[in-house]
């Protein structure tokens, strides 16, 4: 046998067990990306997370270690959430808890690498960051950055503006001013049902915000509504439709003449 037939030869297994060993790698990555999507779908339904199963699911796979495509970090990143929260609602040591923190901002800035303008990625960075080091400057940040990314996505409202009513209460204007917008567009833009699926779940000082935001703070949104919509969203805040009173009523205005 010549030396070029060896060599070529010996090229081809390495070539062979080069291909088995990335076809492995390849069966091994997709197998963890279905276990994670399949588990952040009932944690996304509110399951509760026992001990043993934070501990199990703290041993998934990071970010880093999943492909870059949004299904697969968003549901990587929602796995490594429910374990920091569970940590935070049990006995862990302090230790555990924040390693379980860095776990979550390390897989959240991987997220945001593959996926910069994810307006779920830069909410969960402030409210993990809100939740573990308060209000800081970074808080703020992301919060802006959410809202420029993710201006009208329907279903990031029904987390971000429970969020930012209770971002509101530091007084800090830039949490207002979100806020106000976010309002703004659940009015103006968004279904019925989540306009009350919301206002239901804020608690009272949260429904005390939105009925302040609806019936003073944004003449031209109102001024835009179609009048049954307006109307529906009148009776959803408990709020009086100021029409009904009225001879006639200026909606652009606000503005009553006469009383019926």
């Amino acid at each position: 046998m010549t030396l070029a037939l060896l060599f070529a030869r010996l090229s081809h297994v390495v070539l062979g067990l080069s291909l088995s060993g990335a076809a492995f790698i390849a069966i091994s990555n997709d197998l963890s990306a279905r276990r994670v999507l399949l588990t952040a779908q009932p944690i996304l339904r509110g399951i509760t997370l026992t001990d043993a199963e934070a501990d199990r699911l703290a041993l998934y796979p990071d970010n880093s270690d999943l492909s870059c495509r949004r299904d697969i970090q968003e549901a990587a990143m929602t796995v490594k959430l429910a374990v920091l929260e569970h940590r935070l609602l049990t006995t862990a040591s302090t230790e555990t808890v924040n390693q379980s923190y860095i776990v979550v901002k390390q897989g959240i800035r991987h997220l945001l690498s593959c996926f910069p303008l994810n307006g779920n990625g830069w909410m969960r960075s402030a409210m993990s960051t809100m939740r573990m080091e308060g209000p800081t400057e970074s808080v703020m940040h992301e919060v802006e950055l959410s809202e420029l990314t993710s201006p009208r996505e329907g279903w990031l409202l029904g987390s971000r503006i429970p969020f930012l009513i209770s971002l509101s209460q530091t007084q800090d204007p830039r949490a207002i001013e979100a806020l106000n917008n976010d309002l703004d567009t659940l009015f103006r833009w968004m279904p019925e049902w989540q306009v009350r699926a919301i206002f239901e779940a804020v608690g009272d000082y949260g429904k005390s915000i939105m009925r302040a935001r609806f019936s003073a703070g944004n003449a031209d949104v109102i001024a835009a509504m179609d009048p049954d919509r307006l109307e529906l969203l009148y009776r959803i805040m408990g709020l009086k439709f100021p029409e009904k009173d009225c001879a006639r009523y200026f909606r652009r205005l606000k503005t009553c003449v006469g009383r019926r």
